[in-house]
């Protein structure tokens, strides 16, 4: 447990966590895999076409991202 802590504050201090996070946000952002979802053919009906909006909720709803965040918070609270 302390060496985890440890690790966390090191990664804290050093600005690793700071980047981590940074990373991860581009990387959910600019990520162009697109899934194909019109397997078996036909047209695509009521597809909605909103990357904005997509993008947004892939970066709010990213685990290891809000774990991140997370960590820092609550590094910020104490050190405060």
């Amino acid at each position: 447990m302390a060496d985890r802590v440890d690790s966390i504050l090191r990664d804290y201090f050093s600005g690793r966590l700071e980047l981590r996070i940074e990373q991860r946000e581009k990387t959910i952002r600019y990520d162009s895999q697109e899934v194909d979802e019109n397997i078996g053919g036909g047209r695509a009906q009521n597809k909605h076409t909103r990357p904005i909006e997509d993008t947004y909720v892939r970066v709010d709803e990213d685990r290891y991202l809000n774990g991140l965040i997370k960590q820092k918070e609550d590094i910020e609270r104490w050190i405060a």
